[in-house]
Protein backbone atom coordinates (compact mmCIF):
# COMPACT_ATOMS: atom_id res chain seq x y z
CA UNK A 1 0.00 0.00 0.00
CA UNK A 2 1.70 3.37 -0.69
CA UNK A 3 2.54 5.69 1.80
CA UNK A 4 -0.47 8.86 2.41
CA UNK A 5 1.67 12.07 2.41
CA UNK A 6 0.68 15.55 3.00
CA UNK A 7 2.48 18.13 1.64
CA UNK A 8 1.89 21.13 3.30
CA UNK A 9 3.75 24.51 1.90
CA UNK A 10 4.94 26.10 -1.43
CA UNK A 11 3.62 25.98 -5.08
CA UNK A 12 5.16 28.83 -7.08
CA UNK A 13 5.84 29.01 -10.50
CA UNK A 14 9.55 29.07 -12.02
CA UNK A 15 11.08 31.17 -14.57
CA UNK A 16 13.97 29.97 -15.31
CA UNK A 17 16.29 32.31 -17.24
CA UNK A 18 19.70 30.47 -19.08
CA UNK A 19 22.49 32.77 -19.77
CA UNK A 20 25.91 32.87 -20.21
CA UNK A 21 26.85 34.43 -16.72
CA UNK A 22 24.72 36.32 -13.97
CA UNK A 23 24.96 40.09 -14.93
CA UNK A 24 26.92 42.42 -12.61
CA UNK A 25 25.15 45.08 -10.80
CA UNK A 26 23.29 47.68 -13.50
CA UNK A 27 24.54 45.61 -16.45
CA UNK A 28 21.82 44.12 -18.40
CA UNK A 29 22.62 40.73 -20.38
CA UNK A 30 21.31 39.26 -23.06
CA UNK A 31 19.84 35.61 -22.01
CA UNK A 32 19.86 32.23 -24.58
CA UNK A 33 16.62 30.74 -23.29
CA UNK A 34 13.53 31.10 -21.11
CA UNK A 35 10.94 28.39 -19.89
CA UNK A 36 8.06 27.98 -16.87
CA UNK A 37 7.87 25.53 -14.96
CA UNK A 38 5.94 23.59 -11.88
CA UNK A 39 8.07 24.92 -8.52
CA UNK A 40 8.46 25.69 -4.71
CA UNK A 41 10.02 23.66 -2.31
CA UNK A 42 6.80 21.93 -1.33
CA UNK A 43 5.60 21.23 -5.18
CA UNK A 44 8.65 19.65 -5.83
CA UNK A 45 8.80 17.03 -3.10
CA UNK A 46 4.94 16.47 -3.94
CA UNK A 47 5.56 15.72 -7.41
CA UNK A 48 8.46 13.23 -6.37
CA UNK A 49 6.96 11.72 -3.86
CA UNK A 50 3.95 10.82 -6.40
CA UNK A 51 6.48 9.66 -9.02
CA UNK A 52 7.98 7.57 -6.22
CA UNK A 53 4.77 6.32 -5.51
CA UNK A 54 2.98 7.77 -3.00
CA UNK A 55 -0.31 9.18 -2.41
CA UNK A 56 0.37 12.91 -1.68
CA UNK A 57 -2.29 15.11 -1.04
CA UNK A 58 -1.17 19.02 -1.00
CA UNK A 59 -2.15 22.12 1.51
CA UNK A 60 -1.40 25.61 0.25
CA UNK A 61 -2.50 28.23 -1.60
CA UNK A 62 -2.11 29.74 -5.48
CA UNK A 63 -3.22 32.99 -6.78
CA UNK A 64 -6.77 33.17 -8.69
CA UNK A 65 -4.45 33.97 -12.03
CA UNK A 66 -2.81 32.32 -14.97
CA UNK A 67 -0.39 30.63 -12.91
CA UNK A 68 -2.17 29.44 -10.37
CA UNK A 69 -4.43 27.46 -12.63
CA UNK A 70 -1.14 25.85 -14.40
CA UNK A 71 0.11 25.17 -11.59
CA UNK A 72 -3.55 23.59 -10.12
CA UNK A 73 -3.30 21.28 -14.02
CA UNK A 74 0.22 20.59 -12.93
CA UNK A 75 -0.64 18.80 -9.88
CA UNK A 76 -3.75 17.31 -10.68
CA UNK A 77 -2.03 15.57 -13.98
CA UNK A 78 0.48 14.28 -11.33
CA UNK A 79 -2.37 12.04 -9.66
CA UNK A 80 -1.77 14.37 -6.78
CA UNK A 81 -4.93 15.47 -4.21
CA UNK A 82 -5.82 19.05 -4.40
CA UNK A 83 -8.80 19.05 -2.55
CA UNK A 84 -7.12 21.34 0.49
CA UNK A 85 -5.48 23.58 -2.46
CA UNK A 86 -7.19 27.24 -2.01
CA UNK A 87 -6.91 29.56 -5.39
CA UNK A 88 -7.33 32.91 -3.60
CA UNK A 89 -8.77 35.79 -5.72
CA UNK A 90 -7.16 39.29 -5.78
CA UNK A 91 -3.62 37.17 -4.63
CA UNK A 92 -0.22 36.69 -6.96
CA UNK A 93 0.65 32.84 -7.45
CA UNK A 94 4.29 32.42 -5.42
CA UNK A 95 7.06 33.10 -8.27
CA UNK A 96 10.98 32.01 -8.19
CA UNK A 97 13.29 33.79 -10.81
CA UNK A 98 15.85 31.41 -11.38
CA UNK A 99 19.04 32.48 -13.67
CA UNK A 100 21.24 29.64 -14.69
CA UNK A 101 24.41 30.21 -16.12
CA UNK A 102 25.72 28.21 -18.71
CA UNK A 103 28.28 26.19 -16.02
CA UNK A 104 24.98 25.02 -14.21
CA UNK A 105 25.61 27.65 -11.01
CA UNK A 106 22.12 29.23 -10.42
CA UNK A 107 20.53 32.09 -8.34
CA UNK A 108 17.00 32.45 -7.40
CA UNK A 109 15.00 35.55 -6.72
CA UNK A 110 11.39 34.11 -4.49
CA UNK A 111 8.26 35.88 -4.41
CA UNK A 112 6.26 33.73 -2.08
CA UNK A 113 2.77 35.46 -2.71
CA UNK A 114 -0.20 33.36 -2.17
CA UNK A 115 1.94 31.21 -0.24
CA UNK A 116 1.84 33.68 2.74
CA UNK A 117 -2.14 33.10 2.55
CA UNK A 118 -1.92 29.40 4.07
CA UNK A 119 -3.51 29.39 7.52
CA UNK A 120 -3.42 27.25 10.25
CA UNK A 121 -7.14 26.65 9.97
CA UNK A 122 -6.47 25.01 6.13
CA UNK A 123 -4.17 23.02 7.83
CA UNK A 124 -6.45 21.54 10.23
CA UNK A 125 -8.75 20.71 7.68
CA UNK A 126 -6.26 18.86 5.81
CA UNK A 127 -5.94 16.95 8.74
CA UNK A 128 -9.26 16.42 9.86
CA UNK A 129 -10.24 15.41 6.66
CA UNK A 130 -8.28 12.28 6.12
CA UNK A 131 -5.31 10.52 8.16
CA UNK A 132 -1.68 10.47 6.55
CA UNK A 133 1.54 8.63 7.31
CA UNK A 134 4.10 11.44 7.00
CA UNK A 135 3.69 15.50 6.47
CA UNK A 136 6.44 17.38 4.21
CA UNK A 137 6.98 20.94 4.67
CA UNK A 138 9.30 23.89 3.98
CA UNK A 139 9.88 27.38 5.25
CA UNK A 140 7.87 29.26 2.17
CA UNK A 141 4.79 29.41 4.01
CA UNK A 142 3.96 30.90 7.58
CA UNK A 143 5.43 29.76 10.51
CA UNK A 144 2.25 29.49 11.96
CA UNK A 145 1.16 27.31 9.15
CA UNK A 146 4.23 25.16 9.40
CA UNK A 147 3.96 24.64 13.46
CA UNK A 148 0.13 23.70 13.21
CA UNK A 149 0.93 21.02 11.00
CA UNK A 150 4.03 19.90 12.83
CA UNK A 151 1.85 19.97 15.90
CA UNK A 152 -1.08 17.84 14.15
CA UNK A 153 1.16 15.48 12.96
CA UNK A 154 3.37 15.19 15.87
CA UNK A 155 0.10 14.19 17.85
CA UNK A 156 -0.57 11.52 15.57
CA UNK A 157 2.63 9.71 15.25
CA UNK A 158 3.36 10.99 11.53
CA UNK A 159 6.90 10.83 10.12
CA UNK A 160 7.41 14.58 9.77
CA UNK A 161 10.30 16.28 7.31
CA UNK A 162 11.09 19.60 6.87
CA UNK A 163 12.70 20.91 4.11
CA UNK A 164 14.95 23.81 6.01
CA UNK A 165 15.35 26.18 2.90
CA UNK A 166 15.21 29.27 2.17
CA UNK A 167 17.61 29.81 4.55
CA UNK A 168 16.37 32.79 6.99
CA UNK A 169 15.70 33.19 10.52
CA UNK A 170 13.09 30.64 11.95
CA UNK A 171 12.42 29.56 15.70
CA UNK A 172 13.68 26.06 14.10
CA UNK A 173 13.65 24.68 18.03
CA UNK A 174 10.22 24.96 18.07
CA UNK A 175 10.04 21.54 15.99
CA UNK A 176 11.65 19.22 18.78
CA UNK A 177 11.37 15.47 17.42
CA UNK A 178 10.99 16.37 13.52
CA UNK A 179 11.62 13.15 11.75
CA UNK A 180 13.98 14.45 9.13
Amino acid sequence: MAAKILMVGSIMMDLILQMPRIPHPSESLLGTTYSNAGGGKGSNSAVAAARAGGNVSVCGTLGQDANGEALLGMLKSAGINISHLMLKEGANTGMAVIMLEENGMNRLAIYTGANNDTTPESVEAAFADDTYDALMMQLEIPFESNLRAFTLAKERGMITCLDAGPAQDYPIEKFQGITI
